[in-house]
């Protein structure tokens, strides 16, 4: 179980056995029921990974920002390969059960459970 207010953190590692042009490692998470809730990608923010990877071991870290889930009961996915092309590999990652944390039993009304985000957004009032 996992605190709606915690970050969830994620190391990936694998080996290439030889240099590679636009390949990708990717993350998918899917709600219980089958949802598409979002991706995210190795290559999203460094453009250099998918021009060129040598090969070698490589191992990264992510996070999830806290208070990016709702509670409930995801699974993730993890894809590498090369877009349109490829899949190399193709794993089954955790199931993450998000538990509601005190901000959200304390203040969220009944009508926002239920959804898949709950990313606090800064609202700035005039």
């Amino acid at each position: 179980k996992i605190d709606c207010g915690k970050e969830i953190k994620f190391t990936i590692s694998y080996k290439l056995k030889r240099d590679i042009k636009n390949f990708q490692i990717v993350m998918h998470i899917y709600s219980i029921s089958g949802v598409y809730v979002m991706s995210t990608a190795d290559i999203d923010l460094n453009d250099n990974l998918f021009l060129q990877r040598s090969t070698g071991k490589y191992e990264c870290d992510l996070s999830l920002p806290s208070y990016l889930l709702s509670p409930g009961i995801y699974s993730v996915k993890v894809y590498a390969g090369v877009p349109g092309g490829l899949v190399y590999l193709n794993v089954d990652g955790p199931v993450l059960n998000i538990v509601e944390d005190s901000y959200i039993i304390e203040k969220w009304s009944k009508g926002r459970y239920g959804t898949i985000l709950a990313h606090r957004i800064q609202w700035k009032y005039k």
